[in-house]
């Protein structure tokens, strides 16, 4: 069962939804992801009216439950009156991210509602081609309780708020959807409250106009048109004077304005008014503009066709269902819902928890490697250790051989020859001869030049001629103390003498570090009282 569900759920993730409202009727319609061929096709589509309190959401979650739309996202063409969309100068220095704060100020006298509560969305316009003139844009202002209420209806539906469109954006969304693209595409709508030109660059918005035609004098001239012997008739021209006048002036103040190209196409969307049999003469009058009716059912795949009424709905619908971040993107969505996006949701609590298993594995595996790292470093440290005592056992085994090698038998001349040595050195000292004590000098300044750290002499004793040297003192590493005896070797003083002791032993208190003694080879005559 929790498979079939998430294969549902992934199912509508990728369909989008569009809604249209207009006049007090509400369509929705349903898209397939768009194939590598061939047109979106419509999996549902509904219409119905919204004039009944709550009438909106119950149709809409009927509607969701009965199709399988939960989780899918919608977007909503907002009807005429609820949104104002005005031309206004673009601020200089200011990036697009802050420009819709920033031109509050300037729609203030424009619109009829609170502008530092409304919701604002902006419409920039592509460069003049040079011209040095103005920068314009398109600021689309709605009350925050319109899309709010709206926003909310979605969600107590099963529907993810996708964003908001408005006629003109939709119409540009339709425009950017056709197969073949144009330099500058022109759209016309005829409502019976609200009768709209657009016209697109580079799928961008660059002129909307509110046509000053009549609604009910089209829907006749349609109907002359179905009957009339041609595109020239007489009566048809004069009936389409009104509209064929706006679209002109329209066109001529998009070339002078903006220094493009003239528009190559103008597209019949359908309305209140179906304006599909006008075509012929409308391109006629407007050569060499070619102007062609909204074909629904070839720009979208219908299972069944729809009827021609619904066709303006429809288009609508389509047209915010298709949009994405086209034109609006996410600009009118409630700035409350879009700061909760994401901290609310059964999918995204999983989703989190999922993240958060992950990290907590990725951080176990490294303290594992870690630890295995600190094992292989621990043993490595004892096998070091080891080969350590064996060195230092080694050397204590060779100092002692040489030691006892070394040692020679009391000999009473000798004995009276080294006093006679001693008591020379005295007497030299009582003078204060500078050679005896240079000697001394010479011996402790290059034992001053071994400079190790981690190294320091406790006791340092010479015999009275200066030929015999015992140190004592303590290091940290026990291969420091060949370092030490490396270094003394090549120091004048000490040319020629050989160590022959050499001890190093451990010590109760690690800290201390550990105990080294060296000698060179020969009596110190300590036990006579040398001299230290």
């Amino acid at each position: 069962m929790l498979g079939l569900r998430s294969l549902r759920r992934r199912r509508a993730d990728s369909i989008r939804v569009g809604i249209a409202l207009e006049g007090g009727e509400a369509t929705i319609l349903a898209l397939s992801p768009a194939g590598a061929e061939g047109p979106p096709s419509v999996l549902a589509w509904e219409s119905f009216a919204t004039n009944e309190a709550g009438g909106l959401e119950q149709a809409l979650h009927r509607f969701v439950e009965t199709h399988g739309l939960r989780g899918a996202t919608a977007r909503v063409t907002l009807a005429p009156g609820d949104y104002e969309l005005k031309l206004v100068e673009r601020p200089t220095n200011v990036p697009e991210a802050e420009l819709a704060d920033a031109t509050r100020w300037l729609i203030r006298d424009l619109v009829e509602m609170d502008v530092e509560t409304a919701a604002i969305g902006v419409l920039t316009i592509p460069d003049q081609k040079g011209r040095a003139r103005t920068p314009h844009m398109f600021v689309v202002a709605t009350r925050d309780e319109t899309v709010t209420a709206m926003a909310r209806a979605l969600d107590q539906t099963g529907l993810v708020c996708g964003g908001f469109e408005v006629m003109e954006t939709a119409m540009l969304a339709l425009e950017a959807s056709l197969p073949e693209e144009v330099v500058g595409g022109a759209m016309v709508r005829i409502d019976a409250k609200s009768s709209v030109l657009t016209l697109a660059t580079e799928r961008r918005l660059v002129l909307a106009r509110h046509l000053r035609v009549d609604a009910a004098a089209m829907d006749e001239a349609a109907e002359r048109a179905l009957s009339s012997a041609g595109p020239g008739e007489a009566e048809l021209v004069s009936a389409l004077e009104p509209l064929l006048l706006d679209v002109q002036r329209s066109l001529d103040y998009y070339e002078s304005e903006y220094g493009r190209a003239p528009a190559t196409r103008l597209t019949l969307l359908p309305g209140s008014v179906d304006l599909s049999p006008l075509a012929p003469a409308l391109g006629e009058m407007l050569r060499p503009l070619r102007v062609e009716a909204y074909a629904l059912e070839r720009a979208f795949d219908f299972e069944t066709p729809p009827p021609t009424r619904s066709h303006a709905g429809l288009s609508l619908a389509a047209g915010a269902a298709v949009a994405g971040d086209l034109a609006l993107g996410r600009a009118l969505v409630p700035a409350r819902l879009r700061a909760r996006e994401g901290t609310f949701g059964l999918g995204r609590v999983l989703q989190a928890a999922a993240v958060l298993g992950l990290l907590v594995v990725a951080y176990c595996a490294y303290e594992g490697f870690r630890l295995y790292g600190d094992r292989q470093a621990l043993g490595a440290m004892i096998v070091e250790e080891r080969e350590l005592e064996q060195t230092l056992a080694s050397a204590a085994a060779e100092a002692e051989q040489a030691g006892l090698a070394n040692a020679a038998p009391a000999d009473p001349t000798a004995l009276r020859a080294h006093r006679d040595a001693r008591l020379a050195l005295l007497r030299d000292l009582g003078q204060q001869r500078p050679g005896t004590a240079s000697s001394f000098s010479s011996l402790l300044v290059g034992l001053a030049r071994q400079d190790l750290d981690g190294v320091w002499l406790e006791r340092i004793e010479l015999s009275e001629s200066g030929e015999a040297l015992s140190l004592t003192g303590r290091t940290l590493e026990a291969e420091d103390v060949p370092k030490l005896l490396r270094g003394l070797r090549d120091e004048p003083a000490f040319a020629g003498r050989k160590f022959g002791t050499l001890a190093i032993e451990r010590t109760k208190d690690p800290a201390a570090g550990l105990q080294f003694h060296v000698a060179t080879r020969g009596p110190l005559d300590v036990a006579a009282g040398g001299d230290r």
